[in-house]
């Protein structure tokens, strides 16, 4: 049995009641939840807060996926909406909006910025992630970071394959740009 078919399993298993599966499920995911989530927040305790959010919603729909798509692109779109749920909870108890100032998060071994080594200039591309529009910014960190196809991508923010290819370049170009105007304004 390969990975998929045991991943297959699993979520079978745990669609009966099986805990132990589920359990399986939350180890296998919750670092790309949580790196989701704290991509969506930009604050490190409301990103744990929407991933806890996240898993306890699976557990109550986990019988609702029918395996017509791949079960993490079903589970990061649930994961997607779990933080617009918490957004709109915290607007309705008049709660400050999600922190624009905090970090990103990058693993620097699962991403095409692996060469980048230089703690400084990590948090220079995370400050510059920073200043591209949110739209942008999630496919970038979807496709660049989270190594999610476009496919995946289109499906989880439901939006044409074109939209997710066109945002990517343009949130590419955007981040470029915002490099060099850091790096720029460092040097003078």
């Amino acid at each position: 049995m390969n990975r998929k078919e045991d991943k297959k399993e699993l979520v079978k298993r745990a669609q009966s009641g099986d805990w132990k599966s589920f359990e399986e499920l939350v180890d296998i995911y919750k670092d790309k939840v949580y790196s989701i989530a704290l991509t969506l927040t930009k604050d490190r305790i409301e990103a744990e807060e929407v991933s806890h959010l996240a898993f306890l919603k699976l557990w109550r729909k986990i019988g609702k996926f029918k395996f017509k798509s791949s079960f993490s692109t079903w589970f990061y779109r649930l994961t997607h909406n779990t933080f617009y749920d918490y957004v709109r909870k915290k607007k309705r108890k008049k709660k400050s909006t999600v922190a624009i100032d905090k970090f990103y998060s990058l693993k620097s071994n699962s991403n095409p910025y692996d060469s980048v080594k230089d703690e400084e200039a990590r948090e220079l591309i995370k400050k510059a992630l920073k200043e591209v529009p949110e739209k942008l910014r999630m496919v970038v960190v979807y496709y660049d970071l989270q190594g999610m196809s476009y496919k995946e991508i289109s499906k989880v923010i439901r939006r044409p394959m074109g939209t997710v290819k066109s945002r990517l370049s343009r949130g590419r170009e955007i981040l470029k740009q915002e490099l060099g105007n850091i790096m720029g304004s460092q040097h003078v």
